[in-house]
């Protein structure tokens, strides 16, 4: 007479029984989790047309930057923005080219950290540092006499002149150029800190606000 065929869990012990319920547990959550994943692929590291090209902004006071990105659509970015994010989503393993088409009106962007290839995650280490530039001031200045010394100021801005002038009136008239730039759009007011002894001097032209080229003779003096 052949012989039964052996019962696999007949000899199974109760005590294994919680052991393989809480494999098959496990084994659901992971597949749940995969699941969930493939529905969201920019939770778990992007997909194709999922990723974002982002990043920081430093010292932008002007308007008028434009960043784009592999030449295509502008992206303005506003005045006192620290952070930007180009609209269009890219795909994992794209090239990225982050340019300033258009510099802001008084200063100068500088894009750092903007190329690069997009891997599974969003691009989110770009900078883009600007600067506002910086104009020269000063002046003319008639009558100062040689040995005679005087003193202006604009704001903390300090400056020394001494005369050059003696009994005959120079050929050319002398000018004098205040120590610190000013930055593009600030605004100025040049002052007579000390004036020279036995003279006098009188001031015009001296305040205003500085525009998109430097202004080396703008300031006038004149001692008597």
């Amino acid at each position: 007479m052949a012989a039964k065929p052996s019962n696999p869990g007949a000899g199974a012990s109760p005590a294994h029984l919680p052991e393989f319920g809480e494999i098959m547990k496990k084994l659901y959550l992971r597949s749940c989790v995969a699941l969930a994943c493939a529905l969201s692929l920019g939770a778990c590291g992007g997909g194709d047309g999922n990723l974002s090209i982002s990043g920081s902004v430093s010292g932008l006071t002007k308007t008028g930057l434009v960043l784009q990105n592999n030449g295509g659509q502008d992206f303005v970015v506003l005045v006192g923005a620290t952070s930007f994010i180009f609209p269009e989503r890219v795909a994992g393993d794209t090239g990225y080219n982050v340019t300033v088409k258009t510099q802001p009106t008084g200063a100068f962007c500088t894009p750092i950290n903007n190329t690069g290839t997009t891997g599974s995650y969003s691009i989110t280490n770009i900078l883009i540092s600007c600067v506002t530039e910086k104009r020269v001031l000063g002046g003319q200045i008639r009558g100062l006499k040689v040995n005679s010394q005087m003193v202006i100021v604009n704001g903390a801005d300090k400056l020394n002149i001494a005369g050059t002038e003696g009994a005959t009136a120079p050929a050319i008239v002398p000018t004098f150029v205040m120590p610190m730039l000013v930055p593009d759009g600030e605004p100025y007011g040049v002052t007579i800190l000390t004036q020279p002894a036995n003279q006098t001097c009188t001031i015009s032209e001296n305040i205003g606000t500085m525009g998109a080229v430097d202004l080396p003779t703008v300031v006038r003096i004149n001692c008597i």
